[in-house]
C-alpha cells in the first residue's frame, strides 16, 4: 500500500517538479511529456553530497534532510536541471547551459512563490557566483507573475496513528518520511477541517495548516547507536530507548525530527566509543505507528 512507503513523500516533490516544468517549459513550445519523465527519491542518508541525479534511470536522489526545507527544494531544482539538460542534449555538466537551466527552473519557482530571491543566500558560494556570472546579480533577476495554488492549504497531522482510518477515509494521504498525514483543502474549507480533526481527539500541537506554495519539509530520523551498554544510564536520560522500534536488540533507538540531527549528535559525541547512526529505513510493521 502507498501509505506505507516513501511513494507518497517522493511523488509530493515530483509532482512540484512537474508543475514548475509546466510553467518553464509550456508544452505548445517544448516536449513537456518527455521532461516529466523521472523520478523522485528521497533517502534517509546523511551524505557527502545533497542529492544526484542519474541519467540512465532518470532518477532524482535528495540525501541530507535534516537541512532546512528550503535547501532541500533548492537540491531538488538543482537535479531537475542536470534531467532537462540530459532530456535536451544526452548529457549535463555544471557549465554556461546547465546554469540556463538552472535560472530558468528558479526563476519560475520564485514566481510561483515556492521560493524567495533571499533564499537563494542557501545556494553554495561557487553555484550563486555561477548564475549571478551568467544572468546578472539575483536580485535584479526578473520573475514571472505566476498564479499558482493561490488558494490550496495543506493540512498535515502527525502522531495520527490512532486515527489512521478515519484519516484515509478522508482522503488524507501519509507520508511515511516526514510520518505525517497530508490533507488538501481550499482556504474557505480548511479551518472547518481542523475543528473537525479536533472534535475526532486531535489536538492543535498535531495539526499543521499551511499554505501550499509554502514548501515545509518535517522529515524523521530514527538514531542508532550500538553496543553502548557502558553508557546505558545516560542514553535512556537523553531519550534511547534499548531495542526499540524492533531493529535488533543491542540498538538504543531514537526517533527525532531530522532538523535536530546536529544537536543530537552533539549530545552524545563525548560518549567514548559511540557511533551514532541514521536508519535508513524502518521494518514495515513499524512505519506508520
Amino acid at each position: 500500500m502507498a501509505e506505507l512507503n516513501g511513494n507518497n513523500t517522493n511523488m509530493e516533490i515530483k509532482t512540484l517538479l512537474n508543475d514548475v516544468l509546466e510553467y518553464a517549459f509550456p508544452s505548445n513550445t517544448h516536449p513537456l511529456e518527455k521532461l516529466q519523465r523521472f523520478s523522485v527519491e528521497c533517502q534517509r542518508k546523511e551524505a557527502k553530497k545533497d542529492g544526484d541525479y542519474n541519467a540512465d534511470l532518470h532518477r532524482i536522489r535528495i540525501f541530507n534532510l535534516s537541512r532546512d526545507s528550503k535547501e532541500i527544494l533548492l537540491t531538488a531544482l538543482h537535479d531537475l536541471s542536470h534531467h532537462i539538460e540530459y532530456t535536451f542534449y544526452g548529457e549535463s555538466a555544471h557549465k554556461e547551459r546547465f546554469y540556463n537551466y538552472y535560472h530558468n527552473v528558479l526563476v519560475t519557482a520564485i514566481g510561483m512563490k515556492l521560493l524567495l530571491k533571499m533564499d537563494l543566500s542557501l545556494l553554495d558560494m561557487k553555484e550563486r557566483d555561477k548564475l549571478e556570472k551568467a544572468h546578472g546579480a539575483i536580485h535584479y533577476w526578473k520573475i514571472p507573475d505566476i498564479t499558482y495554488k493561490e488558494n490550496i492549504f495543506y493540512l498535515d497531522v502527525k502522531n495520527g496513528y490512532e486515527f489512521r482510518d478515519t484519516l484515509k477515509d478522508w482522503g488524507y494521504k501519509y507520508l511515511s518520511l516526514e510520518e505525517v498525514w497530508r490533507g488538501e483543502f481550499t482556504r474557505d474549507s480548511v479551518w472547518e477541517e481542523k475543528s473537525e480533526l479536533n472534535e475526532l481527539g486531535i489536538d492543535d500541537e498535531s495539526i499543521l495548516v499551511h499554505h501550499a506554495v509554502d514548501f515545509q519539509t518535517t522529515f524523521v530520523y530514527y538514531l542508532v547507536i550500538r553496543n553502548a551498554y557502558d553508557h546505558r544510564l545516560t542514553l535512556r536520560k537523553l531519550g534511547y530507548k534499548y531495542g526499540a522500534f524492533n531493529v535488533g536488540k543491542r540498538n538504543w533507538v531514537k526517533k527525532i525530527d531530522a532538523k535536530d540531527l546536529n544537536e543530537e549528535r552533539a549530545k552524545v559525541e563525548g560518549l567514548m566509543g559511540v557511533s551514532l547512526k541514521v536508519l535508513k529505513e524502518l521494518p514495515s510493521s513499524e512505519s506508520t505507528k
